[in-house]
This record gives structure tokens, C-alpha cells and sequence, in this order.
């Protein structure tokens, strides 16, 4: 199964325990991650040391794409896409015939692109959920 994976997701990566790491790894934008560094380490109660060593596994697993690869598809994925924030990752799902994870209910309110949550894939997938 090929996902596009919300930035709302990896951010819960960084829990030491969390079930979206588990996934993550076994699932084959860094720049985001990077801006949200204070907070992604604030809240998951690591150095900074400790999220550069887990951005770096991160990124074995996780492709980033760059906008040239899905741009045709943004006008399309404007229209269905029920957040503005998350165009880009429906432009890349449309693209490449994939689905969404994502935490974020709200981009389940359309019919378009498949959406699931960590808590459907645990589900799915037979993961145990932390």
C-alpha cells in the first residue's frame, strides 16, 4: 500500500512509543519537520540530538517529492480538498493513485481521495495500538 503521509502524522513520530513510528517503519517534507523542531521536541520530550538521529531514520523510510511531480493536480485537489493547508498532499495522492494518512478528520468530508486515519490502519493492518 502506497501512502501520502499528512505532516500531522509524522509529527507523531517523534513519540518514542507511538504507534505511527511502528507503522512508519514498517511502511517504506522534511522541511516542515525541521521548522517544527522547538515544538515537535517540546512535546515529544526529546533533545534535539534525538530528533536529528530520528529525522535521519525517518527519512529511510519516508520518499519527499517535490512539487514539479504533482503540480498539474493542485487546481483538481483545490476542489476537493476540504482544507487549504492540505492541497499539496491530495495534488500527490491524486498523482500518484494513492491514499492519505492523516489524523485530521475533516479531510475524510469527501469522496474523492481515500483518507486513513493511524487508528484505521492500526485496524487494518493488525497493530497494536500504544
Amino acid at each position: 500500500m502506497k501512502l501520502v503521509v499528512d505532516t500531522n502524522v509524522l509529527f507523531s513520530f517523534f513519540v518514542k512509543s507511538s504507534t505511527t513510528r511502528e507503522m512508519i517503519s514498517d511502511f517504506r517534507t522534511f522541511d516542515e519537520l525541521r521548522k517544527h523542531s522547538a515544538t515537535i521536541r517540546k512535546k515529544a520530550k526529546i533533545s534535539e540530538a534525538e530528533f536529528e538521529e530520528m529525522l535521519e531514520y525517518l527519512q529511510a523510510f519516508v520518499a519527499s517529492v517535490s512539487l514539479e511531480v504533482y503540480e498539474d493536480k493542485l487546481r483538481e485537489a483545490s476542489e476537493v480538498c476540504p482544507d487549504p493547508n492540505d492541497v499539496d498532499f491530495f495534488a500527490l495522492a491524486i498523482t500518484l493513485d494513492c491514499d492519505i494518512w492523516s489524523n485530521e478528520e475533516k479531510l475524510k468530508k469527501q469522496t474523492h481521495v481515500n483518507v486513513f486515519t493511524t487508528k484505521d490502519l492500526v485496524k487494518r493492518f493488525g497493530f497494536y495500538a500504544k
